[in-house]
């Protein structure tokens, strides 16, 4: 469930209409996590979400202090949502899902180096990585049509909660699976 712990603060700054008070707990969600992961061993690479989360959130706060009516708040989730895009994409491009990280601090040690494990994650990665693009686009376009928070809310929650229903459905029959975790 660590996983929940890194997006917490994308779930909070997508859930709370006011970009400034929904950056500004977000980043104090996501330093709080930081400082966490930090405490209990892991390294700052294994802590991408969490880097990636704090520069996002910490930018928007700046441009919410120095340009009060910049049309970037308006698509300020949309934006957001399309940073973990890139982030996730990128990290397959490089053939480092950024869901290792999180599944190490569940899994053994002798199994992180297995090929199904690599491939398991590039495949929940890759789910999060379209669920990020998806809710990124009807995101802005919402915002373009003027369809209201309420709905670019519930895309970008939808965009969080899916994914997480879907790596905990995969890792369960995973885990249910005859062949032992290493050698899948």
């Amino acid at each position: 469930m660590s996983y929940i712990r890194s997006f917490l603060p994308w779930i909070v700054f997508a859930a709370i209409p006011n970009w400034r008070i929904g950056a500004a707990a977000a980043l104090v969600l996501t330093l709080a996590v930081l400082i966490h992961h930090t405490r209990i061993g892991q390294s700052m690479g294994d802590q991408v979400i969490e880097l990636v989360s704090a520069g996002y959130f910490a930018v928007v706060l700046v441009i919410s202090s120095v340009a009060l009516h910049a049309a970037f708040h308006h698509y300020a989730g949309a934006t957001g949502t399309g940073v973990l895009a890139v982030m996730a994409w990128a990290g397959l491009a490089a053939h480092r899902p950024f869901t290792l990280s999180i599944a190490r601090r569940q899994t053994p040690k002798e199994i992180w180096h297995a090929p199904g494990f690599l491939r398991a994650n590039t495949v929940i990665t890759t789910v999060w990585a379209a669920a990020f693009t998806v809710s990124a686009v009807l995101s802005a376009i919402l915002q373009a049509e003027n369809a209201g928070s309420v709905a670019g809310i519930i895309v970008r929650v939808a965009g969080f909660v899916l994914p997480i229903l879907f790596t905990r459905q995969y890792t369960a029959s995973r885990a249910r699976a005859p062949h032992p975790q290493s050698s899948s």
